[in-house]
C-alpha cells in the first residue's frame, strides 16, 4: 500500500466530527442551541457536521402532542425553555442509543438518576468501533453510587466505565450557570476540567 493509499484510508476511518446533547430540560436544551449557534458560525469548526441530536425524553404535553414533534416542527423546547428559538439544527430524538449514533462529542446533561440508564441504552446502539472516537463531556450534576463496589463515582467517571472510554476522553463543565441567562446571552462563568 502506498502512503497515499495509507493516508486515505486512515482519514476514511475518522469519521466526522459530531456533537449529540444527551438531555433537553432547561440546560440540555441551552447547550444544543450553543452547540448548534457555534458549528453555524464559527470557521474553525467548519470539519463538524452542524446537526445536533438531542436525546429527549418523550413526553405528552397537555395538548397531547408529543415534545419531541413540538421541538423539531417548531424550534422550541415549550416544556423546558419556552420562548428560546432552537437552530433548524438541532433535533430532538427519543432514544438515546439513536441521538449517540456517529457522534463523536457527548454532551450529558440529562438528571444524574437517568444517566446510568441512558448510558446502558447508549453503550448497547453504539459499537465499540464507533466508540474509540467518541469523547464525553458532563454537565449532569450528582454522584452515582455503585452498590457492587461500594464507590461513589463521578458522572463523567460512570460515563468512561459504561462506554469503555479512557480517562483522556472525559471531561466535566460545572459553573454557577442558570440555563435561562445562558439561554439568553448573559454572562457566565464555568469551567471545563479534563
Amino acid at each position: 500500500m502506498s502512503a497515499a493509499d495509507a493516508a486515505s484510508a486512515s482519514a476514511a476511518a475518522v469519521p466526522t466530527p459530531k456533537v449529540a446533547v444527551i438531555g433537553s430540560g432547561n440546560w440540555g436544551t441551552t447547550i444544543a442551541r450553543i452547540v448548534a449557534l457555534n458549528l453555524a458560525s464559527r470557521p474553525e469548526l467548519a470539519a463538524f457536521d452542524r446537526g445536533v441530536e438531542m436525546y429527549t425524553h418523550e413526553e405528552s404535553l397537555d395538548d397531547g402532542r408529543k415534545l419531541t414533534e413540538v421541538i423539531n416542527r417548531y424550534h422550541q423546547n415549550v416544556r423546558y425553555l419556552p420562548g428560546v428559538i432552537l437552530p433548524d439544527s438541532v433535533h430532538a430524538v427519543a432514544d438515546p442509543g439513536e441521538a449517540a449514533q456517529g457522534a463523536t462529542i457527548l454532551v450529558l446533561t440529562s438528571p444524574h438518576q437517568f444517566l446510568p440508564r441512558i448510558l446502558a441504552r447508549i453503550a448497547e446502539s453504539v459499537d465499540a468501533t464507533a466508540r474509540q472516537h467518541m469523547s464525553v463531556v458532563n454537565l449532569a450534576k450528582g454522584l452515582h453510587f455503585d452498590e457492587a463496589r461500594g464507590v461513589l463515582l463521578r458522572m463523567s467517571e460512570l460515563a468512561g466505565e459504561m462506554l469503555e472510554l479512557p480517562a483522556t476522553r472525559l471531561a466535566a463543565l460545572s459553573g454557577p450557570n442558570v440555563a435561562p441567562e445562558v439561554a439568553a446571552g448573559q454572562p457566565t462563568e464555568a469551567c471545563v476540567a479534563a
